[in-house]
């Protein structure tokens, strides 16, 4: 029995307790850059649900909210109060995110296990209007080059990348391909109340304008680190990579199950 399991039996009544325990700096490494801790990760899952009240107390001290999805998922939410620098997605991510969600519903009927980059950029053709692409894409207008073709392809690629980066997907090796987590549908929570598909354009430049997405022109001076190494270093002080302000309406806090 290794260290790590030896723990799923301590009881955490303070957070004295829950700091001695050698999963902590591993749970709190991983929620504080934004990573959703799932059901899978049972250890880390299982050491969040034994200690969640004293990590609650812990997290509010820092101006976050430690968080359990209806799909059982844990995350941090950033308190209004809160001065930690965030990293927010863009429109084309929130989107990306919208259209993963609904192709995994369509999947559930088809009991398929992964997705191709290629049927998600297929699904975006089809369900968006030409305008909505380029302007997501940030394309001009008329025929499309290969050159074209190829940005968009690498668009979607780097939004996959901050998806399985947070623990929203999984990434095959090849990244050509990819599976959902629970985690994917924080997407729809934002969007809740909306009665017809119409209103989403509008909701997301809502949420632009109250700061919950960066538009498409601040979006255009990203990059994505596809080799961010497991052992980067984190301080408190630093710029929190937190996904979750995005995801702030509709989400609640729960008791400890």
């Amino acid at each position: 029995m290794t260290e790590l399991e030896s723990t799923q039996g301590d009881q955490f009544n303070t957070f004295l307790d829950v700091m001695k325990s050698p999963l902590f700096p591993v749970v709190d490494y991983k929620l504080r850059r934004g990573i959703n801790i799932l059901p899978a990760d049972y250890m880390l899952y299982s050491f969040i649900n034994q200690a969640f009240n004293p990590l609650c107390e812990y997290y509010d001290c820092l101006s976050l909210s430690l968080c359990f999805s209806n799909e059982s998922v844990y995350y941090l939410l950033p308190q209004r109060r809160g001065k930690i620098p965030l990293e927010r997605f863009n429109e084309l991510q929130m989107v990306t995110g919208l259209i993963i969600v609904a192709m995994e519903l369509e999947k559930q009927l088809s009991q398929k296990e992964w997705f191709t980059t290629n049927q998600l950029l297929e699904r975006m053709s089809n369900q968006l209007s030409e305008t909505r692409m380029l302007e997501l894409f940030r394309r001009r207008p008329g025929q499309q080059t290969q050159y074209d073709l190829s940005k968009i392809q690498d668009e979607i690629r780097k939004s996959l990348i901050v998806f399985d980066r947070y623990a929203f997907i999984q990434l095959s090796k090849d990244r050509q391909s990819f599976q959902t987590t629970p985690a994917i549908y924080r997407f729809i929570e934002p969007l809740r109340g909306l009665q017809q598909e119409s209103e989403i354009p509008q909701r997301l430049a809502e949420l632009i304008q109250d700061g919950y997405l960066v538009n498409i022109d601040e979006a255009a001076r990203d990059s994505v680190d596809e080799d961010l190494a497991e052992s980067e270093r984190f301080s408190a002080e630093e710029e929190m990579d937190a996904t979750g302000d995005l995801f702030a309406s509709g989400t609640h806090e729960e008791e400890q199950l």
